[in-house]
């Protein structure tokens, strides 16, 4: 939990009002999830960036060209951290 605070991060479990509600319709969702930002956006109209471990620099400067032009216009952007960023 220390970790988390250090970055920024908070869990939001499935009871909380934060918590996706499309991500509750899903079979088996997760129980819990790792935030970091404002949580209330989960239930905005959201699009998912999934991608590579080891990308080019190439791919992280059109990734974060895309997703803040689509953030720009409203969307949410979601990413699975799977690892957590470093910076």
């Amino acid at each position: 939990m220390d970790a988390l605070k250090e970055i920024g991060a908070k869990v939001v479990n499935w009871i909380e009002p934060e918590y996706p509600q499309t991500l509750l319709q899903i079979y088996d969702p997760p129980v819990m999830l790792y935030v970091r930002g404002n949580a209330e956006v989960l239930n905005a109209p959201s699009l998912s960036i999934v991608g590579t471990r080891r990308p080019t620099v190439y791919g992280t400067q059109m990734a974060e060209r895309i997703a803040r032009g689509l953030a720009a216009r409203g969307l949410a952007i979601v990413s699975g951290l799977a690892r957590w960023p470093t910076r």
